[in-house]
């Protein structure tokens, strides 16, 4: 092929790539823009279908005129097993995590969904009306006690969670998890007893918005 023609295509390909990209990047960005629409009216019915009960704890922080606010739910599931799901800010990221215990509260479960050369535990996971998918979630502190999910207070998605910035730990986990503004519920499955734990975070619901809006 000539020179010039050989230019020529490769210029073409080029284009054709560049404008694939653009569609690509628009379509994206139409999908979340409808996501962030859709996320009010869906979390707001479903924080009050899920069946969750959170409770809040206030307590004054250190910074003047500021309030440290805690959010935690008990989730059992047929056999009685528990987790006990927490979310806390901490330097402008909300984090949730789960402490998962038997009927007695006692951290005997077997996690058949354990990775080897992985701290943490396969789980059937779901954002907002996304197919299910398998996530690995990272362990927290004990055996039992897993990271579920992490959100920026300033909306983008978060991958990392550096646990030296927000837990005095020096590890960085990844997390991936989804941005704020476009999310509305996260439910987890967990093979962790006879019966899976199911863990569920309506993110409208009023005791999670309050920590969301304080910890902003």
């Amino acid at each position: 092929m000539p020179e010039g023609c050989l230019e020529a295509k490769q210029q073409e390909e080029e284009r054709q790539r560049q404008q694939a990209e653009r569609k690509e990047k628009e379509a994206r960005a139409a999908l979340e823009e409808r996501q962030r629409q859709e996320a009010k009216p869906k979390g707001l019915e479903y924080a009050g279908t899920s069946g969750t009960t959170w409770k809040i704890k206030r307590k004054k922080s250190e910074a003047p005129d500021k309030v440290d606010v805690t959010v935690e739910s008990v989730q059992k599931n047929e056999d009685g097993a528990f987790a006990s799901v927490e979310g806390v800010c901490r330097k402008g990221m909300i984090v949730f995590f789960a402490t998962l215990v038997d009927e007695a509260g006692a951290a005997s479960l077997d996690f058949s969904d354990r990775v080897d050369g992985y701290r943490g535990i396969r789980t059937t996971y779901r954002v907002n009306d996304e197919s299910p998918s398998q996530k690995l979630i990272p362990q927290y502190l004990y055996s039992n006690r897993f990271f579920i999910v992490a959100f920026s207070a300033y909306k983008q998605r978060v991958e990392w969670l550096d646990l030296s910035t927000h837990f005095g730990i020096d590890e960085l986990l990844l997390l991936d998890s989804p941005p704020l503004d476009t999310t509305w519920r996260i439910i987890v499955e967990v093979s962790a007893a006879q019966k899976p734990i199911i863990i569920q975070i309506p993110i409208y619901d009023d005791s999670i918005q309050e920590l969301i809006q304080t910890c902003k």
